[in-house]
């Protein structure tokens, strides 16, 4: 049995996201979750510090929130954008755009999920999202602790990571959520999730955010430690909502068939 340790949810894809204490799952994955994106003008394309490392590699030190909870059936709230310097902007304002080009050096637009024929990166993320592949991304207690223990002088903070939901899998060491392929998490009361596929590292893991320093070294053991794959992807079956403590169960599809 195992629990909910953290939840994390990125109002803009390839900024900070923020924590919380409880939230909506629906068939697309957490409620707002990459909610919004900024896209390249001149290239149409969305700026991912995964596919374009370098030249996105500063966005992962950007921060983001919304300034109201989303609901559900309703438009995404405005969500406040921090630059590294503490400088704001709110979307929906008139000036976002042009303030954002302004601070990253390159013309980029403020774009909403769903909106413009925003669709996904590549791989089987939900259309109209800008998930790169799965909807639900999870990482485990345990991985971290082993890669710790792997290489102690790195800090292998969640925040490098980038899930949605940490879950704690107790003192031991190891990757659990790899013999999750295939099986179905009953988390919560509710909450059904196919898990479909490890999780490829990229080197946005090493990437400087916040307090955490850039460092190679994270992903040259990831890739010795577990073949450059760290978290698992997971498809939403049954919605409902998912809260901190939550317990977490590993079973097989006909239990979610069966449930009602």
């Amino acid at each position: 049995m195992y629990d909910v340790a953290q939840i994390w949810r990125y109002p803009v894809k390839s900024m900070q996201g923020e924590r919380l204490d409880a939230t909506v799952i629906d068939e697309r994955g957490l409620l707002a979750d990459r909610g919004r994106a900024l896209i390249d003008t001149e290239t149409g394309k969305v700026a991912s510090g995964s596919w374009a490392a370098r030249r996105w590699a500063d966005l992962v030190m950007w921060s983001s929130v919304y300034v109201d909870e989303p609901r559900e059936g309703r438009c995404l709230p405005e969500v406040r954008i921090s630059s590294p310097s503490g400088e704001s902007l709110v979307s929906g304002t008139a000036d976002v755009d042009e303030g954002l080009s302004q601070r990253l050096g390159r013309s980029v637009r403020l774009a909403t999920a769903g909106a413009e024929g925003s669709g996904a990166m590549y791989g089987d993320g939900p259309v109209g999202s800008f998930w790169d592949v799965g909807s639900v991304h999870l990482v485990s207690t345990g991985a971290l602790a082993l890669l710790a223990e792997a290489a102690p002088s790195s800090a292998f903070d969640v925040r490098r990571f980038r899930p949605n939901l940490v879950i704690d899998s107790g003192e031991a060491v190891g990757f659990p959520e790899d013999e999750w392929i295939g099986a179905t998490l009953a988390i919560g009361p509710s909450v059904r999730m196919r898990v479909t596929s490890r999780c490829p590292r990229c080197v946005m893991t090493t990437h400087a955010q916040a307090d955490l320093p850039n460092d190679r070294e994270i992903l040259r053991t990831v890739a010795r430690a577990n073949a450059a794959n760290v978290g698992i992807y997971a498809e939403v079956v049954v919605p409902g909502v998912v809260r901190l403590g939550d317990t977490v169960r590993v079973v097989q599809l006909p239990e979610v068939i069966g449930a009602g």
